[in-house]
C-alpha cells in the first residue's frame, strides 16, 4: 500500500469509491473520489481512478488532467501512463499521448493493448506507417486481438494496399463475428475500395448485431447516396435521427438525399434541423445554400456560401457552387474572380523523373504500371467516369514507376502553389495549408468515353498528368474531343441552357503535360472515338 493510502479516512474512501466504481455506479464513485481529494488533494491512487472514471463516462479532457497530476505526483507505473495516453487520445491530443503511451511501453513493452493505443495515436497523427508497426506489433504478442486486426486492416487501406486490407478484415471478422465494430470497419474498407453492395452488406450485419449503432445507420445511407439509390438514403438517415435525434450529420446527409430527390421543402427542413443542433454545420450550409439556388434566390446562396467560406475559405463544395450561384445572380464579375479560368488553369511541362532518360521512356513505364495495377476496375460504381476504368490511390509500393510519379506531382504541385495560391488575394485568401500529401488514381477512357462534371472535394489543388492520347484528341470538327472542359456545373449533371453564358475554358491534353487548377473548379472531358485508350493521372494536393 502506497503511504498516501494509510490514512483511515483517505483509505475508507477510497475503497467506497472503488467498490462503486466497479458495481458501475458512477456519480456515487465521483462522490468518493472528490470528497477523497478534498481531504488529500494528490493522493495519486484516488486522482488516477477518478480521471479512468471520467474516461469512461465520456469527460476525456477532465480525465487527462486527472490522471496527469497522477504521473506528476510520482504514479509512474505503465498502467497510470498508458491510462494518460488513452486520455489524451480521446481528448484529440495525439502527440502527447503517443509520448505518455511509448513511456508505458518503456516500463512494459510487452503489452499488447497498450500497442493497439500507440498505433491509434500513430493514425490520429498521420503516421500510418508508424501505426502499422505498432499494430503488427500487438497482433505479434496476441495474434487473435480482434481489435488489432481492424486497425490493421483500416491503415493497410490507408496506405493503397486494399486485398491485405479486405484479407486482415476477414481475419478480424473470424476472430469476433458478433461484435458489430468489425463488421463496421470492413464496411469503411469496402466502401472506401467501391465496393458499395458488399459495404452496405458489412453495415446491415453491424446494425443487425446493434440496432442502435448510429454510426452504421449513417454509413449505411452514405453508401446509398454514393450509388445514387436515394430513397435506401432517406430511410437510412431517417432511422439514424430516430435513434439519436441530435445528429447533425444524420439531419445533413438526408438533407442531401431529398435535395437529389427533388424533394426542396423536405430537404430545407432537413437542413434546418442541422443548423438548428449546429449552427455552423457546413454540410447543412452549403445543402441549404443549394436549396436556395434551386427555389430561384441565388443572391440568399451566396450570402450562406460566403458563410461557409468565413468558417473554412477552402472549402470546395462552397467555392464551386458560390461561382454559379454568382453567374445566376447576375454578378459576373464577382464570379470571374473565383472563376479565373485563364490565371489558374496552368499548363507546364512535368519535370523528367529521376532514372528516366526522357518523358517517352518514363510515360511508357506508367502505363505498364496502370494497366497492371491491381485496383484498375472498368466502369467503377459511384465514380464520374462514363465508358472507362478508374484505379484506387497510385502512390503505394515499391514499384519505381509509382515513386517516380510521386516526384513528378509534387514538384509541380508545390510550384503551383507557391505562385498561384498563397497570396491573401487567392482564391483561398491565404488558407493554404504547409502540410499536404499527393493522392492520385488512374484513369482510362475507350472509345466513347468521357468523364462527367466533378470537383475534387477533398483536395485543394489538383491536376491531371497526360500519359497516353489518341490520335482523335482534339481532332473532331469542333476541335473538342477527348479535351478537358472548365466550367461551373450544376451538382452531377451537365450544364444546363440557363448556364451556356457562364465562364468557360478548353484545355487539349499533350502528352507528358500536366494541367493544374484548385480543386473547386468544374470539369469535364468531351466524348472522343478511337481504337486507342486515352490515359491520364488524376491527383489532388490533400491536406494532412
Amino acid at each position: 500500500m502506497a503511504p498516501n493510502d494509510r490514512t483511515p479516512d483517505t483509505a475508507q474512501l477510497l475503497e467506497q469509491a472503488t467498490v462503486h466504481h466497479r458495481a458501475g455506479r458512477a456519480g456515487e464513485a465521483a462522490q468518493a473520489y472528490a470528497r477523497l481529494l478534498e481531504i488529500e488533494p494528490g493522493h495519486t491512487a484516488a486522482l488516477h481512478r477518478f480521471g479512468v472514471l471520467h474516461l469512461q463516462v465520456g469527460r476525456p479532457e477532465k480525465a487527462a488532467r486527472l490522471i496527469a497530476r497522477a504521473v506528476e505526483g510520482g504514479a509512474r507505473h505503465p498502467a497510470v501512463l498508458a491510462d494518460l495516453g488513452g486520455a489524451l487520445l480521446a481528448a484529440g491530443r495525439a502527440e502527447p499521448a503517443a509520448r505518455a503511451l511509448r513511456q508505458s511501453l518503456e516500463r512494459d513493452p510487452a503489452n499488447p493493448s497498450v500497442l493497439l493505443v500507440l498505433g491509434n495515436a500513430l493514425h490520429a497523427l498521420g503516421r500510418p506507417e508508424e501505426a502499422i508497426k505498432s499494430y503488427e506489433e500487438a497482433l505479434r504478442l496476441e495474434p487473435k486481438n480482434a481489435g488489432a486486426h481492424a486497425n490493421l486492416g483500416l491503415m493497410q487501406q490507408k496506405l493503397g494496399r486494399p486485398d491485405a486490407a479486405r484479407e486482415t478484415m476477414a481475419r478480424a471478422i473470424a476472430l469476433a463475428p458478433d461484435n458489430p465494430d468489425m463488421h463496421y470497419n470492413a464496411g469503411t474498407v469496402l466502401e472506401a475500395q467501391g465496393h458499395l453492395d458488399d459495404a452496405a452488406s458489412a453495415y446491415r450485419r453491424a446494425i443487425a448485431l446493434a440496432p442502435d449503432m448510429v454510426s452504421a445507420h449513417i454509413n449505411l445511407g452514405a453508401v446509398h447516396l454514393e450509388a445514387d439509390r436515394f430513397e435506401e438514403a432517406v430511410d437510412a438517415y431517417r432511422k439514424a435521427v430516430e435513434i439519436e435525434p441530435g445528429a447533425a450529420l444524420a439531419h445533413a446527409n438526408m438533407a442531401s438525399a431529398l435535395h437529389a430527390l427533388g424533394r426542396y421543402d423536405e430537404s430545407i427542413v432537413a437542413n434546418r434541423a442541422a443548423l438548428t443542433i449546429e449552427p455552423e454545420n457546413l454540410t447543412a450550409l452549403v445543402n441549404l445554400a443549394q436549396a436556395q439556388q434551386e427555389s430561384g434566390d441565388p443572391d440568399a446562396a451566396v450570402e450562406t456560401f460566403e458563410r461557409v467560406l468565413a468558417v473554412r475559405p477552402d472549402h470546395v463544395n462552397a467555392l464551386a457552387n458560390m461561382a454559379i450561384a454568382l453567374q445566376e445572380a447576375g454578378r459576373r464579375d464577382e464570379a470571374a474572380k473565383t472563376y479565373d479560368f485563364e490565371r489558374l488553369v496552368q499548363i507546364r511541362p512535368a519535370a523528367v523523373p529521376d532514372g528516366y532518360p526522357d518523358m517517352a521512356a518514363f510515360v511508357e513505364d506508367l502505363k505498364r504500371y496502370i494497366y497492371g495495377h491491381p485496383t484498375l476496375v472498368w466502369d467503377r460504381p459511384a465514380k464520374s467516369t462514363t465508358k472507362g476504368s478508374q484505379t484506387l490511390e497510385l502512390l503505394t509500393g515499391d514499384d519505381p514507376a509509382a515513386h517516380a510519379l510521386e516526384q513528378v506531382l509534387r514538384g509541380a504541385v508545390q510550384a503551383y502553389i507557391d505562385d498561384f495560391l498563397t497570396a491573401p488575394d487567392g482564391p483561398y485568401r491565404g488558407a493554404v495549408p504547409t502540410h499536404w500529401r499527393i493522392v492520385s488514381w488512374a484513369v482510362v477512357l475507350r472509345s466513347g468515353g468521357h468523364q462527367l462534371p466533378h470537383v475534387h472535394p477533398s483536395g485543394f489543388a489538383s491536376g491531371i498528368f497526360y500519359v497516353n492520347l489518341p490520335d482523335a484528341v482534339g481532332r473532331d470538327e469542333g476541335g473538342a474531343a477527348g479535351c478537358v472542359r472548365f466550367g461551373p456545373s450544376r451538382m452531377g449533371g451537365p450544364a444546363g441552357e440557363s448556364q451556356q453564358d457562364f465562364l468557360r475554358r478548353t484545355v487539349t491534353p499533350e502528352l507528358g503535360l500536366t494541367v493544374l487548377f484548385p480543386s473547386y473548379f468544374w470539369h469535364h472531358t468531351v466524348p472522343f472515338e478511337s481504337e486507342e485508350h486515352r490515359i491520364c493521372v488524376a491527383f489532388d494536393a490533400v491536406p494532412n
